[in-house]
């Protein structure tokens, strides 16, 4: 569902969008594709906020999470991220591919560890939700394949896969989500 400007009958200036799973894009649009400064709001109150050109994130994005932690990030036109920069709200950063700071968050213990390893879950669910934006299936499965290996934690991001993951069945084909279902 989209509310905002429009013109020649497309989503052109300020407006927001909001998708069956309950995210909402905040921000700017030109020619009815994410188009500047903008924000996703996810329905657990964390947030991506970057910039969009011609639909796609480019350049530096944050992800602010519920609990006061940021996780940085880097978009090229490929959609590529490197580098992952996870800061928890002391300050202390771990840095690396999304995977090694999964890895390095695995090592801590107790409720701390669970809350960010459920923020990293939520950063390569959105991660999934920005590449199939731009028609990227393969890595958005990836990543979302990435976010789904630890369902059993349970919460909103749970909710929020398992969601996803139901309404591509109904898009995708057979043999992609069957890679998804291994």
């Amino acid at each position: 569902k989209y509310t905002g400007n429009f013109a020649g009958g497309e989503a052109h200036g300020k407006g927001e969008v909001t998708r069956i799973d309950g995210r909402r894009y905040v921000g700017k649009f030109r020619k009815g594709k994410r188009q500047g400064e903008g924000k996703v709001v996810w329905t657990t109150g964390d947030q991506l906020v970057g910039t969009w050109s011609n639909g796609q994130l480019m350049g530096d994005a944050s992800y602010q999470f519920a609990n006061g932690d940021q996780m940085l990030t880097n978009w090229n036109r490929q959609g590529a991220m490197a580098n992952v920069s996870y800061i928890f709200q002391s300050g202390k950063a771990i840095k690396g591919t999304l995977s090694q700071v999964e890895s390095q968050l695995a090592e801590l213990e107790g409720m701390v560890a669970g809350a960010m390893y459920e923020n990293i879950r939520l950063g390569a669910y959105g991660m999934a939700m920005e590449y199939l934006h731009n028609d990227q299936t393969d890595q958005a499965i990836e990543y979302l394949i990435l976010a789904k290996d630890e369902l059993e934690i349970g919460g909103a991001v749970t909710e929020m896969l398992a969601l996803q993951i139901e309404l591509l069945e109904r898009e995708l084909s057979n043999e992609t989500m069957a890679r998804l279902n291994k």
